[in-house]
């Protein structure tokens, strides 16, 4: 019984671990131009890494901002370290997690 348990317990110590491992592979993008598509991030961003998904939400009256959804948290760090401060339609970027 107790061995199994540690089992358990190990189990969901790995499960905890990919489920971070996967919030890590997320990326925020913030002041973004309103003409910016989804598309133009997922140009951009797989220069630096395998982006899986690209979404960009604003409206007329908002800031807009995007999320990107990369392979891997090392293509999280290519990416921000890439393309935090550079400009993007004419406006620069914010890259983080």
């Amino acid at each position: 019984e107790t061995n199994r348990q540690e089992s358990s317990d190990e189990n969901k110590k790995t499960e905890k671990t990919n489920k971070s491992n996967k919030d890590e592979c997320f990326l925020w993008v913030s002041n973004i131009a309103k003409e910016t598509h989804a598309s133009d991030l997922k140009a951009l961003f797989s220069k630096y890494g395998k982006v899986l998904t690209t979404k960009v939400i604003g409206s007329s009256s908002s800031q807009w901002f995007g999320y990107i959804h990369l392979a891997t948290s090392d293509d999280v760090e290519k990416c921000i370290q890439a393309l935090h401060q550079t400009e993007l339609h004419g406006k620069k970027i914010h890259v983080d997690r």
